[in-house]
């Protein structure tokens, strides 16, 4: 099946832009030279709870806009209050936020089994979501406690982040099944600010995760953010520059 993923781009100040609030539109994206990153690899796990298992921490996203349409996305637990996603679900077909209300629900199994219960969000964050290109299509949520006071990171564990250049797992929800899809990816290629990879994207996971997987230590690190399909590709912005600073600021300010 042909997949078909959510993307709309946002012009966008240099600062983070917080507001309330997704369209269809593809992106004109132009390819990069390859790039590997020179730098130490740096890391974040935010004190380190580790999810043993993924499922939980994959959550899906039900977006309801002032306009009263509902679209999904998904997303990944990265600290104790914060959800990494795309940026292209919280904004309007004019770029700019248009939410009233959004529902996390993690680890769902198929349409009804949410064993981790369900938050909302309370704010959400990007930085440099451009309109033209799609360039930084990633948002940093930030999630409000249950009805029993605990944190969707408590309740679930977390995935770290990395800048690393190699990740070839990719796990989020499809609208069109209800469940929790994941897949190992044959081939990615890594440039400069994206990541293009064979994995088979459905409608409702923009925002999710690539990672990678420590097998020796049973880790496992966000390294890109499912962003829309260009041909046979899915095209994931990379954690890395600038918005690599900008995740690392949201979540060493979630401790």
């Amino acid at each position: 099946m042909k997949s078909l993923m959510l993307l709309l781009s946002l012009v966008m100040l240099s600062s983070p832009w917080v507001g309330h609030g997704a369209d269809i539109r593809y992106l004109k994206h132009l390819p990069q030279s390859p790039w590997e990153s020179l730098v130490r690899e740096q890391v974040l796990a935010s004190r380190a709870k580790f999810v043993s298992s993924p499922h939980a921490a994959s959550v899906k996203l039900l977006i309801y806009k002032r306009s009263g349409a509902a679209p999904e996305c998904s997303g990944s637990v990265v600290s104790r209050n914060k959800v990494l996603s795309a940026a292209h679900c919280f904004v309007d077909d004019n770029g700019r936020f248009d939410w009233k209300k959004i529902i996390v629900i993690p680890g769902l199994d198929g349409w009804r089994n949410e064993r981790w219960g369900r938050f909302e969000v309370s704010r959400v964050c990007m930085q440099g979501f451009n309109i033209d290109t799609g360039d930084n299509d990633v948002a940093v949520l930030t999630i409000e406690r249950d009805s029993r006071g605990k944190s969707i990171g408590d309740r679930t564990g977390w995935f770290g982040t990395s800048n690393h250049h190699r990740g070839r797992n990719v796990r989020g929800y499809s609208g069109l099944l209800g469940e929790q899809q994941r897949e190992f990816c044959p081939s990615a290629k890594y440039y400069a600010n994206e990541v293009r990879h064979d994995c088979m994207t459905l409608p409702g996971m923009s925002g999710s995760p690539v990672y990678r997987y420590d097998k020796r230590s049973g880790k496992r690190w966000v390294v890109g953010v499912n962003s829309h399909r260009k041909g046979r590709w899915t095209v994931a912005t990379r954690l890395t520059g600038e918005i690599w600073d900008f995740v690392k600021s949201e979540v060493e300010n979630d401790q």
